[in-house]
């Protein structure tokens, strides 16, 4: 069993796109946070902050979506009768 690697972060750079390394299983090393002996899966050490950036995601769009709607609106000032 191996994995398959790229040798470069293929946002980064488009030379080396497509450009991968085998890798065999016993030389990767899988990082997770185990709490619970013979928990099988480990809780990512960025699980708060990719909680965060969802949130900071939805609320930039509200925001957009406000900006929009705020832009769209319009008023208009009608003069009443100067008699009255």
């Amino acid at each position: 069993i191996a994995y398959q690697v790229y040798t470069e972060n293929p946002q980064e750079t488009y030379r080396s796109f497509g450009k991968v390394k085998r890798v065999p299983a016993e030389n990767m090393l899988h990082l997770a946070l185990r709490k619970r002996l013979h928990q099988i899966r480990g809780v990512s050490t960025l699980h708060s902050v990719l909680i965060r950036l969802a949130d900071l995601k939805d609320y930039e769009e509200s925001e957009r979506v406000a900006a929009r709607i705020a832009a769209a609106l319009t008023m208009y000032i009608k003069k009443g009768d100067p008699a009255i």
